[in-house]
């Protein structure tokens, strides 16, 4: 997927990684990546394995709704987001941010569905929901609601 910087590739960390302590669901920027080794872990996968030709499509096509004010409140609520907690500083932030670039609350509805929609598709596209990712898309509708709007309202 199209992350803000980069193109984001979701994986499924099998054991517990160094740097996060965890295992399941994470994104990894494609820059960082340098390359893949075996590890001699076998695993099934949950859903047929399609592979591509090996050729990235990184072009993500926006739709003219997209206005300059909408991308950089999108990429400003994606980066509140991305810690798992919306510090109240963030919050204030943001509401300065829709008040100063005249965004209405069509605008905050349209932004905030669209993350929603992205963060719900990266969960559902395996098939599966885990009680982790179920506690993922518990938080981002709290924290949208607490931004202005959230699905549903």
């Amino acid at each position: 997927m199209q992350g803000k910087q980069d193109l984001m590739i979701r994986c499924f960390q099998l054991q517990h990684g160094e740097d996060t302590g965890e295992s399941g669901w994470r994104f990894f920027m494609s820059h960082k990546l340098e390359g893949a080794d075996p590890t001699g872990i076998t695993f099934k996968p949950r859903r047929p394995i399609k592979l591509p030709t090996g050729e990235v499509d990184t072009k993500v096509s926006e739709s003219e709704h997209w206005t300059e004010s909408r991308k950089l409140y999108r990429d400003i609520v994606a980066d509140a987001l991305a810690d798992g907690w919306i510090d109240p500083a963030e919050a204030v932030s943001l509401k300065e941010f829709k008040v100063k670039n005249g965004l209405t609350d069509d605008d905050t509805r349209f932004v905030h569905a669209s993350v929603y929609h992205r963060c719900l598709g990266a969960v559902l596209d395996d098939g599966f929901v885990t009680e982790r990712e179920l506690e993922e898309i518990r938080f981002l509708h709290t924290a949208m609601r607490s931004l202005g709007w959230a699905v549903g309202e």
